[in-house]
């Protein structure tokens, strides 16, 4: 059985083998790696957290940015403390992973004080895509402050598909956790942009967000 297959049974059975995964987070196969920091994130526990704290500093950026997004569980002021690093200093994707964790960590503990460091990310940002991840944690933690909400909805008809998904299931997730105020200044505008939009997984996108923000 190979180190996926290992993974898999695992996930299977719903029991992790905290031996064996602390051997496979330093497997050179990329793929097992990667399976490892999303495996981690279905067992929320503090071992779980300080082995995706290690893997924060793993030679590959999708491997980083995967365990930037397990960690959403955490409470943990190390973690973070290490989030926020990496929020200001990695590539790009991985700092937008970094963002969305820090968001949940902020929504875990109430640190509303670290709304702060949201706000000036946001505004020396360069990265449309990164923005998003921001004025996601943002608006998670202070839904009454639109203007972070509209900004995801203005990436709603950014030119680059991948701002346009980014934002969509921005908004996704914040009508799940009923954190949209203006909900019929969304519908509105979804319903608009349904009409110009041609990529199909994102009319597909624009629908589910619909529904989502009706049932609010």
């Amino acid at each position: 059985m190979n180190s996926i297959d290992v993974l898999l049974d695992m996930e299977d059975r719903g029991d992790i083998d905290y031996f064996l995964i602390e051997i496979m987070r330093y497997n050179d196969d990329l793929e097992v790696r990667l399976a490892v920091s999303e495996m981690l994130a279905m067992f929320p526990c503090d071992k779980s957290e300080e082995i995706l704290l290690s893997m924060l500093d793993d030679k590959d950026y999708i491997v980083r940015a995967s365990s930037c997004d397990s960690l959403y569980f955490s409470k943990s002021e190390k973690v973070l403390q290490h989030l926020k690093k990496i929020a200001v200093n990695d590539y790009y994707i991985v700092r937008g992973y970094a963002f969305f964790s820090i968001g949940d960590i902020i929504n875990n503990t109430e640190k509303f004080d670290q709304l702060d460091f949201l706000k000036k990310c946001f505004f020396k940002e360069k990265s449309k895509w990164v923005k998003v991840a921001i004025a996601e944690a943002f608006s998670l933690n202070c839904a009454e402050d639109s203007r972070y909400m509209d900004f995801i909805l203005a990436q709603v008809y950014n030119k680059k598909y991948q701002i346009r998904s980014m934002a969509l299931k921005s908004i996704k997730m914040l009508a799940e956790k009923e954190k949209i105020i203006n909900t019929d200044v969304v519908d509105k505008k979804l319903r608009l942009i349904l009409k110009t939009e041609n990529v199909e997984f994102l009319r597909n996108d624009i629908m589910e967000a619909l529904k989502m923000i009706n049932a609010i």
